[in-house]
């Protein structure tokens, strides 16, 4: 389901994005190339809004949104399974609010596991806006092993 939140505002252009780059394993991973990271405190953070981040409408693009609550909820279910062997199996993302400002924090819990298969639940939130919740994510995700 798509919604447009707003026409864009005056001035708009959008980002070139340059020519196109072939996939391979020296590019860099897709969260790094919006700014997202893991900080010091195992949260993950998208830094506040830019050009590259935003969509015509000046709010968070859908793009770095689903990056960043996918690196986030992987890191989260690594951590809790010990070992980078896991798969999202199924993928739900709701969109509750315009993210506006950032930095763009995620938090998440993995809600729970049994045998190879999960759950997990993460928010986006924006901290220019009083930790607003931007989208929410829930995971359905299997361990290997």
């Amino acid at each position: 389901m798509g919604v447009k939140l707003g026409a864009a505002p005056p001035g708009f252009q959008p980002v070139d994005p340059g020519p196109a780059i072939e996939d391979g394993p020296s590019l860099p991973p897709l969260h790094t190339v919006f700014g997202a990271y893991r900080r010091a405190d195992g949260i993950w953070e998208l830094p506040e809004l830019t050009a590259r981040t935003a969509s015509t409408s000046g709010s968070l693009h859908i793009g770095p949104i689903h990056i960043i609550l996918e690196a986030a909820a992987t890191d989260l279910v690594a951590q809790m399974a010990g070992t980078d062997a896991v798969q999202i199996e199924d993928w739900s993302v709701d969109f509750v609010s315009r993210g506006t400002h950032g930095p763009f924090i995620v938090d998440g819990v993995v809600a729970g596991r049994k045998g190879g298969t999960g759950r997990l639940s993460t928010g986006l939130r924006d901290q220019g806006r009083d930790s607003r919740i931007v989208a929410s994510a829930v995971a359905i995700f299997s361990v290997a092993g």
